[in-house]
């Protein structure tokens, strides 16, 4: 009898049928359509093309300009003072509501949860930004990303007391991602009900630099999609062979782009508080501003604005400008600017309505019902106001150390 040998097309079948039937389905189906994402075919609410065009049909004067502002990083008394005066209840949006920030917070440097806890009942939205903020993410495969963002989540949850489906979000810590496949497959697992049960969650994303060197003056921006489909040249108008997107496709994980703004010497920056801005109050306000009214001119997508939370400790001129930045499109003269959460943002995105249709519509709506952890508030201000202290005597001990030296210094000359 003659022995045959399968071959090796028939064994490579067999073999991915295998695969497909073990694994979950969540993760079975990553290869991208063929055709290119139509709208017609890529739905909302569960799909969105990549694309530079107002969702719904909306004409600029139709469609709100949304600012979103998402604050990145550890909560402690640094950050926790000047973005509650930030976001106070007085400053609304045309429809009458409180404004409202996107937190991703990470673990590192964070001391207390209940100020996550405080924002979110709040309304705020909270997000993730994973445990840590490590240079070795560049290697990390789907195993190593599911665990930092499952971790921090976890955290959050226990530790703010804040509903798991509550946390819709996720950043990458210094947007370290270029193995980004690896990122959006542990985000699939993630969804898999039968690993985490009522842990599952399919989080949006905010991590995909938009263009290595497009900056808002060369290119409109692009507005919130899904990975239904493969880059083009909207996606990646650098080189989609060499962007930082991933090369296989997931069904209905919304990623929000972002953007390189240009600061005051011509140079792009994903944080503002990277920007090569001189410590100039003055300056500060006028590079957001300018950025602003530029990106206001194009196309309505929405204005989103990161900030490493350590800023405001860095920098004594960061809560002013903020706080004259928001002054400004919040003006009553404009009407159409709405400072809200990336969630918010996400939920317009979905349902498209317009202008006027928004007051009644219960968009934008600031949520204080939550339960959450809440703060020893007289202890947190009784801290806030010995760092505050501290910080005085530090500051007129300097001073009077420069003083003496001066004055030594001066009579040895003489």
């Amino acid at each position: 009898m003659i022995k045959t040998q399968p071959s090796r097309f028939l064994l490579g079948a067999a073999l991915l049928a295998i695969a497909l039937l073990i694994l979950p389905s969540a993760v079975r189906a990553r290869e991208c359509p063929v055709e290119k994402c139509l709208d017609n075919k890529c739905e909302l609410p569960v799909c969105k093309c990549a694309s530079r065009s107002v969702p719904g049909n909306h004409s600029l004067n139709t469609a709100p300009q949304l600012v979103v502002f998402t604050f990145v990083g550890p909560l402690n008394s640094d950050s926790w003072y000047p973005l509650r005066r930030l976001f106070k209840d007085d400053k609304k949006n045309p429809n009458g509501e409180p404004i409202t920030m996107t937190l991703f917070v990470s673990d590192t440097d964070t001391d207390d949860y209940c100020r996550a806890g405080e924002f979110y009942r709040d309304g705020h939205e909270i997000g993730v930004n994973g445990v840590s903020d490590k240079d070795t993410m560049d290697s990390f495969i789907s195993d190593d990303w599911e665990e930092l963002i499952m971790s921090q989540k976890e955290i959050i949850t226990t530790e703010a007391k804040i509903d798991k489906k509550d946390i819709k979000g996720m950043h990458v810590p210094g947007l370290k991602k270029k193995a980004s496949d690896a990122l959006f497959i542990a985000i699939e697992h993630m969804s898999d009900e039968a690993k985490y049960e009522a842990r599952a969650w399919k989080p949006y994303d905010s991590s995909i630099v938009y263009g290595e060197n497009i900056p808002l003056k060369n290119q409109a921006p692009l507005w919130p999609y899904t990975v239904n489909y493969k880059s083009d040249d909207k996606v990646c108008p650098d080189d989609v062979n060499v962007c930082n997107h991933p090369a296989h496709c997931y069904d209905g994980v919304w990623e929000v782009p972002v953007r390189l703004f240009y600061d005051n010497v011509s140079l792009p920056n994903v944080f503002i508080d990277e920007w090569a801005a001189p410590e100039n109050e003055e300056m500060l306000y006028y590079t957001l501003v300018h950025n602003f009214w530029e990106h206001y001119a194009v196309n309505r997508a929405p204005f989103v604005i990161k900030v490493h939370t350590d800023w405001f400790k860095k920098s004594r001129f960061a809560e002013k400008a903020l706080e004259r930045f928001i002054a400004v499109v919040l003006a009553h003269d404009l009407q159409d600017v709405y400072v809200v959460s990336m969630e918010q943002m996400l939920e317009w995105v979905k349902d498209r309505k317009k202008l006027n249709e928004i007051k009644d519509s219960g968009l934008f709506k600031r949520t204080k019902t939550r339960s959450g952890v809440r703060c020893n508030m007289a202890t947190l201000e009784a801290d806030g106001k010995v760092s505050g202290t501290a910080m005085v005597l530090v500051e007129s001990a300097i001073l009077l150390v420069l003083l003496v030296v001066f004055i030594v210094k001066d009579r040895a000359e003489d």
